[in-house]
């Protein structure tokens, strides 16, 4: 097994190669049998398949550092092959099928194609990935690195790189300021072997391949000399931007002003314009479908049956904070009784404002439908922070400091808080807090799996009930 992850680009590539053929095969069987398949063509068709496919995973980078990469990650690169893959084929196929109107049908080879393909490719990442897991201190690289930085800097860094992808032998910690091991019991302080000069000494007589250095410990001269020094001994010099002594939260560089790093204290995915295209793309698409197959028949259905318990319109519009803090009108099947606080309270347990017909359409999650509708004209996204009423944004505004970021994206139908739990009434700060970090956490770490996610655990939830549902 640690053969086969040494060699993982070339043994990954064979797989998926291996996989593509095999559904290339059953799909043409499916589609007509053994003629197409014996025949010289299906063998140059077949071949540049195979060739689009090597293109794209190298492209698209699906096979770098899999050892020691995030299965999040990795399974987001294979995406972007595959989406980009299946979009050329599928605009191949097009092109031929209409100059060859005669031949077979390519649409539902091209169908049965994907899906096979697509199955298969992700239950062999699935599996690959498992493998990694059980395997990972078998097949972890090694470095051997040293640290220039004081005390606190040494302990953070031999801490957090105990659990990881890789193993990092740490040869020695040095630091203009000396530790001593006595002091304190912490592993790194034992490690400690002296200042910048002891450094340099070090990486000449020992196999150092990177260098780590708080880089507010030391003047631009001694920095210089560091890496002058490192070049000559093929090590690599990596920056610690200690900076959380300063602003006490995690952050990343983003991007660069000329040689200038930019720093931003936050992750944001959906800053990309890539990712934003691929999700208003899938919102488009699945708001449409649930508009055409589902709204079409169910709206004429559950209006009747509302204005035959309750005088009103069947469809509820209030206005809700939207992305920027830009009020939007947002639109429900009307659950309750017309009465004088829908725009101020929530719905809470046994709400005497409640319909019986509206009181069902909570508990199955119904009365939320009429928002795809806001999802197709860009108002909304299916999966987001839920958008809340003004009266309720202006409130907690003033009583949580992070209560505006969830709104520096779209608000959805869905939303990572209300999978785990937060969704309906909050009758608390605390409850209300903990929803707003579930909020940003989706923020921080958006994928497009992320969102099939949700949608799964919010159908899931829905089947097998939820105690908040009223």
């Amino acid at each position: 097994m640690q053969n086969f992850f040494r060699n993982i680009k070339t043994n990954m590539l064979v797989l998926d190669l291996a996989i593509l053929n095999i559904s290339l095969f059953f799909a043409s069987w499916i589609i007509c049998g053994t003629r197409w398949i014996e025949s010289v063509a299906s063998i140059s068709f077949a071949a540049f398949f195979n060739l689009i496919w090597v293109l794209f995973t190298f492209l698209g980078s699906a096979y770098e550092k899999f050892v020691i990469l995030d299965s999040t990650i990795i399974l987001k690169n294979t995406y972007k092959a595959y989406a980009a893959f299946f979009l050329c084929m599928g605009l191949f196929l097009l092109i031929i099928s209409i100059k060859d109107a005669g031949a077979y049908n390519y649409f539902y080879f091209f169908v049965l194609f994907s899906v096979f393909f697509g199955t298969l490719l992700i239950w062999s990442r699935i599996v690959v990935l498992g493998l990694r897991k059980k395997y990972r201190d078998k097949i972890k690289p090694e470095k051997n690195i040293v640290v220039l930085g004081g005390r606190h800097i040494a302990e953070r860094v031999y801490d957090s790189l105990q659990e990881g992808a890789v193993i990092y032998n740490i040869l020695g910690i040095f630091s203009h300021i000396p530790i001593d091991p006595d002091r304190n019991e912490h592993p790194a302080h034992r490690l400690y072997k002296g200042g910048l000069t002891d450094c340099i000494d070090f990486i000449r007589t020992r196999r150092v391949q990177e260098v780590y250095c708080n880089i507010r410990e030391f003047s631009p001269e001694q920095i210089s000399l560091l890496v002058n020094e490192s070049d000559k001994q093929l090590a690599r010099v990596r920056f610690l931007l200690d900076y959380e002594s300063i602003i006490k939260r995690p952050g990343k560089v983003t991007t660069y002003f000329g040689n200038l790093p930019v720093f931003t204290l936050r992750q944001e995915p959906l800053d990309d314009e890539i990712n934003q295209l691929m999700k208003r793309t899938f919102d488009i698409i699945f708001s449409s479908l649930i508009i055409i197959f589902i709204l079409s028949w169910l709206t004429p259905l559950l209006a009747l049956l509302i204005r035959l318990e309750s005088k009103g319109s069947p469809i509820f519009v209030q206005l809700r904070s939207g992305k920027d803090n830009k009020p939007f009108k947002c639109y429900k099947f009307r659950s309750m009784r017309l009465n004088n606080e829908a725009h101020t309270a929530q719905a809470s347990k046994n709400d005497s404002r409640l319909t019986k017909i509206g009181s069902f359409m909570r508990k199955t999650n119904l009365d939320e439908l009429p928002q795809f509708y806001n999802v197709l004209i860009g108002d909304m996204s299916v999966v987001g922070p839920r958008p809340h009423m003004l009266a309720h944004t202006k409130k907690y505004k003033k009583l949580l400091d992070s209560f505006m970021v969830r709104h520096l994206l779209k608000p959805g139908v869905t939303g990572w808080a209300q999978v785990n739990g937060y969704r309906g009434e909050t009758k608390t700060l605390d409850a209300m807090e903990n929803r707003v970090q579930y909020d940003i956490m989706y923020l921080e770490n958006w994928s497009f799996f992320l969102d099939l996610k949700i949608i799964f655990l919010t159908v899931w939830n829905t089947v097998k009930g939820e105690e908040k549902a009223y």
